[in-house]
């Protein structure tokens, strides 16, 4: 009976393409890894994990939330919780109930191993390196639960100064840097800690940049008709609208002058006796 696949590292052999489904030259893996870690509908699940909502240290409540809509219906959800110890061969030799429950724990054994995976592949690349080492989802599941979940009064300070802190990511887009916020916010109430409106409000000014959205707040934060975070963020996504449309017809003007021909002008004739 082949054992569990020896832990790997992450960054050597990128053991987290497994769980899209093909591995990297030159990586050892068993028919049971491939097969936890096939299907269309595994990577359609766990997009939004996988893409921008990875497991950090500071987001655990909503990737905790997330993580349990991907699992195939409750069959790998119940790996989470749940252990299955592998048959012991009788001494008498291999009889049909012993092949009965191998056949059980190889198909638990593949679903595990895709839940482990599922996991892995939704963390940054540094958490990764520290959670690898163990070896069935339940375990992981626990280990996470035991170390972010915990509402303690250093948890909640980072959570509250990473709020009070964070600024506008220059790659984001505005909705982009709203869902984060939105997303800090969740994860405050998670802990019990409750945002009046002012306060997301004041945290959203904070994070524009004085240089290019000095103008913009200053109109925004004397608006009393815009007091409700709801509609400062639309607020601010229509104004992000404006902006790039604004850029995408100075774009459209310059390449357009760009595209006319210089004007060649008459050319007079100065040969002796012309005038």
């Amino acid at each position: 009976m082949e054992g569990p696949p020896p832990t790997r590292d992450v960054h050597s052999d990128r053991a987290l393409a497994g769980a899209r489904g093909h591995w990297p030259a030159g990586t050892s893996h068993t028919p049971a890894m491939q097969r936890a870690s096939s299907g269309n509908e595994t990577d359609v699940a766990f997009s939004d994990l996988h893409g921008g909502a990875k497991l950090d240290g500071q987001n655990y409540a909503m990737w905790h939330r997330k993580i349990q809509y991907f699992p195939h219906h409750k069959k790998i959800l119940d790996h989470l919780t749940t252990s299955m110890p592998e048959p012991v061969e009788p001494e008498n030799g291999q009889t049909a109930q012993y092949h009965r429950e191998l056949n059980v724990y190889n198909k638990w054994r593949d679903q595990y191993l895709s839940a482990r995976f599922t996991m892995l592949s939704c963390m940054h690349d540094n958490l990764i390196r520290e959670y690898e080492k163990y070896s069935t989802a339940k375990e992981l599941w626990e280990v996470l639960k035991v170390t972010y979940g915990s509402t303690s009064a250093t948890r909640l300070r980072a959570l509250t100064l990473r709020f009070n802190q964070y600024v506008l990511d220059p790659k984001h887009l505005m909705i982009q840097h709203l869902d984060v916020i939105k997303d800090m916010i969740r994860e405050l109430q998670n802990v019990d800690t409750k945002l009046s409106d002012e306060q997301k409000v004041l945290a959203v000014l904070r994070s524009l940049p004085e240089q290019t959205w000095g103008h913009v707040k200053l109109v925004l934060t004397h608006n009393e008709q815009i007091k409700i975070f709801d509609s400062f963020a639309s607020h601010l996504k229509l104004e992000a609208d404006r902006r790039e449309s604004e850029r995408a017809q100075q774009a459209a003007l310059v390449a357009h002058a760009g595209q006319r021909k210089p004007h060649k002008g008459k050319r007079w004739n100065k040969s002796p006796g012309a005038r």
